[in-house]
C-alpha cells in the first residue's frame, strides 16, 4: 500500500474528498508506523456551497498500529511524537476480513468509532464521529 483516498460527509450537508500517499515502516514489537501526506480537495455542502478556497488543503498524519494480541489492534496518533502517543481506538476481529471498534476514542463529548475491512489489495477504514453537534462519517481506502 502506498496511496489512499478519503471521502467525508456530515449530516449538515458538508462533503469533502482527498487523496495522498502513505509510507509504512515496520517497527519492533508488532508495531508499524503509517506516515500520511495528502490534500483535501475543495469541500462543499450538498447544496453546492464551497467550504474552502481553490487548491485544496494539505494535511499529514502519523499513526502507529500495535498488535496487542492475536485478535486485537491499538491505533495511536503520534501528533506529539513517538513517546507521547494519543490512543485513538482498539479494534478486534469481528469476522474474516472485518475488524470492529471495542474501545472508542472520546474527545470531549464526541465519540470516534472505527471499523476496518481488510482484503489482499486494499484496507478500508470507516470512521464515525458522533457528538451533541456532530455526526460525521469518513471512508479512507488504502491501496
Amino acid at each position: 500500500m502506498s496511496e489512499f483516498s478519503i471521502a467525508a460527509k456530515a449530516d449538515n450537508g458538508w462533503v469533502a474528498e482527498g487523496e495522498g500517499i502513505v509510507n509504512i515502516e515496520n517497527c519492533s514489537d508488532n508495531k508499524i508506523i503509517w506516515r500520511e501526506k495528502g490534500i483535501w480537495n475543495q469541500g462543499q455542502s450538498e447544496q453546492g456551497q464551497s467550504g474552502q478556497g481553490p487548491g485544496g488543503l494539505e494535511f499529514s498524519n502519523i499513526y502507529r498500529w500495535a498488535q496487542t494480541d492475536s485478535v486485537e489492534f491499538l491505533l495511536e496518533h503520534l501528533r506529539y511524537g513517538d513517546d507521547r502517543p494519543v490512543k485513538l481506538v482498539t479494534i478486534r476481529t469481528a469476522e474474516k476480513g472485518l475488524w470492529k471498534c471495542v474501545d472508542p476514542y472520546r474527545c470531549g463529548q464526541d465519540i470516534y468509532r472505527l471499523e476496518v475491512k481488510v482484503s489482499p489489495d486494499e484496507l478500508i477504514l470507516y470512521w464515525q464521529i458522533k457528538g451533541p453537534n456532530k455526526n460525521h462519517y469518513s471512508t479512507i481506502s488504502y491501496r
